[in-house]
């Protein structure tokens, strides 16, 4: 429970570098930031279920299969990380590829909702197992 609790507080610090580059206007920066956010907050849940995964597609599978289709968590989720994760991809690889401030806050939006909803959920599992 502890990692659980730790890697949930550095989603939270992610989404908050997240929101300084999403305000002053660095796109890329903001989106690969939001990103992580959701990507740690997915990995903190998963530790909560003795969960590891060693890559970023073992952590969106095993999101899916252990949290969404057992409707722990709704399926909208998995689709915010998957489209957090492709565009985080083209911004950091492809250099050619820009993100633009409709797509950036897109993500970033997504990102508050993703913690959000992740942060209760896990608010709950923590108060269920301590006293």
């Amino acid at each position: 429970m502890k990692q659980s609790k730790l890697f949930l507080k550095k989603a939270g610090e992610f989404f908050l570098e997240a929101k300084l580059l999403h305000e002053k206007g660095f796109w890329p920066g903001a989106t690969n930031r939001a990103y992580y956010s959701m990507f740690t907050a997915a990995r903190s849940v998963l530790m909560l279920k003795g969960i590891t995964a060693k890559t970023h597609a073992g952590t969106h599978q095993k999101f899916s299969e252990v949290l969404v289709k057992e409707a722990i968590l709704p399926v909208e989720l998995f689709k915010m990380l998957n489209r957090a994760y492709q565009y985080r991809q083209e911004v950091d690889y492809e250099p050619e590829i820009e993100i633009d401030e409709e797509m950036a806050t897109k993500i970033f939006n997504e990102a508050d909702v993703f913690l959000e909803i992740v942060s209760a959920y896990l608010d709950n599992e923590f108060s269920k197992i301590e006293p």
